[in-house]
């Protein structure tokens, strides 16, 4: 969400978080640290009375393909992001689209960030992967001096008719 804080993270009992927003309680108000389950939609039932299902022709297939650049609602920091993982995509092509994690070729991107912002980096990263149907692989990130270095690949999925 635009405009929303990090959570404060602060470690309670039972291991788990305080995610109020970073910051609460710097007015001497709202102090205490706490944990709050996020709530969970209840998702409406199916009526299978009421569903079709067939073949898809050719048209339909072509209709409901997602291409690489389509351009959906996404905000700035996600078309930015969108951009890093594209230049991702072609370092990979560039080194011959090799399989699994080939060092040699020096073909992931590395991207650093402040160490608070891995999470959402990540987060958008695997997102892009997602829109434009990349295989997303993160190595290790390593954090030095409050920056965190993530290095990812991104590649064509596996084919899943092949064996």
């Amino acid at each position: 969400m635009p405009g929303r804080k990090p959570n404060c993270k602060a470690p309670l009992a039972g291991g788990t978080k305080c995610n109020k927003a970073e910051g609460h309680g710097s007015d001497g108000k709202d102090t205490k640290h706490v944990y709050t389950a996020p709530v969970v939609k209840e998702r409406v039932g199916l009526d299978f009375s009421t569903i079709t299902v067939q073949v898809a022709n050719k048209a339909a297939m072509v209709a409901h393909k997602r291409t690489r650049g389509a351009n959906a609602e996404r905000d700035k920091d996600q078309l930015a992001v969108d951009k890093i993982v594209n230049s991702a995509y072609a370092a990979w092509t560039e080194a011959g689209k090799p399989a699994g994690w080939d060092v040699d070729k020096g073909y992931g991107i590395l991207v650093k960030v402040p160490a608070a912002a891995v999470e959402t980096l990540e987060w958008r990263i695997k997102r892009a992967g997602t829109f434009y149907d990349l295989k997303i692989r993160f190595g290790g990130t390593i954090v030095e001096d409050g920056y965190a270095e993530v290095c990812f690949v991104a590649s064509d999925k596996p084919d899943e008719t092949s064996e």
